[in-house]
């Protein structure tokens, strides 16, 4: 149902993911109450030719980078944040830098009802990245429209010691498939033109809930080995 063709900063942590994509995510997973530091982290963790290397920034903060074996070498810089919530350890990263994605899509702005507000419309952008577009706060008379980019996070149930590193993570297409048939909810957009009748539904899942209902969810699926059913094993890498 949903789009597994993102344009690829990504092609080798896709490949990594077994061709799966952790959901977006408008906002984080953490608060700043909720973020710790575990410098058992810090270092190279392997798997698969790739490697996922953990350096310290700031105090409590993480610079994730992901490599690949090709020649040259595929490269991710990412932003972590170690995330506890009542005992339970979640990884939150979100991209230093994307790629623009050079598909172009439709986006049709509604007119509103004099009073009232538009709510705000999103466009890919690219890999995990969107522009917001909605209206801004000027008088009545003189509407406008601001837009900023915003880049999703993707979070993780983390289990680690000192040899082994799991990353598990709920997967954007299986999380649409429960949407659609209403098993699970979680507040959401389909961000893309509408599907036509008989055209594949290519929009793009993006999580719009606040932290709060996001750490909800999590909570409420953290022993869900169905929702979080897909995983990353990372070894410790030899010094």
């Amino acid at each position: 149902m949903f789009n597994l063709t993102k344009v690829c900063l990504l092609l080798a942590f896709v490949a990594l993911l077994a061709g799966c994509q952790p959901v977006d995510s408008l906002n984080p997973l953490y608060r700043d109450k909720d973020v710790i530091f575990d410098s058992a982290l810090i270092g190279k963790w392997v798997e698969n030719g790739a490697t996922l290397e953990f350096f310290q920034s700031g105090a409590n903060a993480y610079d994730v980078i992901f490599t690949d074996d090709s020649n040259p070498p595929d490269r991710m810089v990412l932003d972590g944040r170690l995330v506890n919530l009542e005992g339970r350890r979640f990884l939150d990263l979100i991209q230093k830098k994307w790629v623009a994605d050079p598909a172009s899509f439709r986006m049709d702005i509604q007119q509103v009802k004099e009073g009232s507000r538009m709510a705000p419309s999103f466009l890919r952008a690219g890999d995990g990245a969107y522009i917001e577009f909605g209206p801004s706060i000027t008088p009545a008379k003189d509407p406008q429209m601001k837009m900023q980019l915003r880049v999703a996070h993707w979070f993780f149930r983390v289990t680690s010691d000192d040899h082994a590193l799991g990353l598990d993570y709920i997967d954007d297409e299986k999380l649409g498939k429960v949407l659609e048939h209403k098993t699970v909810q979680i507040k959401h957009l389909l961000v893309g033109p509408a599907r036509k009748p008989g055209e594949t539904d290519n929009r793009q899942l993006l999580l719009t809930a606040s932290t709060a209902d996001l750490q909800k969810f999590v909570l409420g699926h953290a022993n869900d080995n169905q929702m979080f059913a897909d995983s990353l094993k990372f070894q410790r890498a030899e010094k």
